[in-house]
């Protein structure tokens, strides 16, 4: 089989012409990996590389498996931490409105398990926090506060 180079180069400037932005994007990340593949390994040439191509496509594969399951787990972790931070928002901003309202509520906080009240301590934006979520910041989750009063 005769391989044309000149031919080549000319189909593949035409057919890229054709790309919308997004497949030219593409294109060019794929692009980016041949090009690091060179540099690491040096130029392919097929006809001389002993390598197994299913055999490494398979590890890569794998790979990919894990990175993308990694990748939903932390989204996962984070989304939840998210939700989290917007509840606790929503009942500092229930419990500012109560207090508007009515000013001489008491409102208990639930604390946790075995903790006691001498535990509570103040962000600096004064909302209530304990010493065992103090790392979680305070409950407005707007406080950078992360220090002990």
């Amino acid at each position: 089989m005769v391989f044309d180079r000149d031919y080549l180069l000319r189909s593949l400037a035409e057919r890229q012409r054709e790309c919308s932005d997004d497949e030219l994007r593409v294109l060019d990340r794929v692009l980016a990996g041949i090009e690091q593949g060179r540099e690491q390994y040096g130029p392919l040439d097929l006809a001389s590389n002993p390598r197994d191509w299913v055999r490494e496509g398979r590890a890569e594969l794998r790979d990919y498996l894990f990175y993308f399951a990694a990748h939903e787990v932390a989204a996962d972790h984070f989304e939840r931490e998210r939700r989290t931070a917007e509840f606790r928002r929503a009942i500092v901003e229930s419990l500012d409105e109560l207090r508007e309202v009515e000013p001489e509520v008491s409102v208990p906080l639930a604390l946790p398990r075995g903790a006691s009240t001498q535990e509570l301590a103040v962000c600096a934006c004064s909302h209530p926090i304990t010493m065992h979520t103090e790392q979680l910041g305070c409950l407005a989750g707007s406080c950078v506060c992360m220090e002990k009063p």
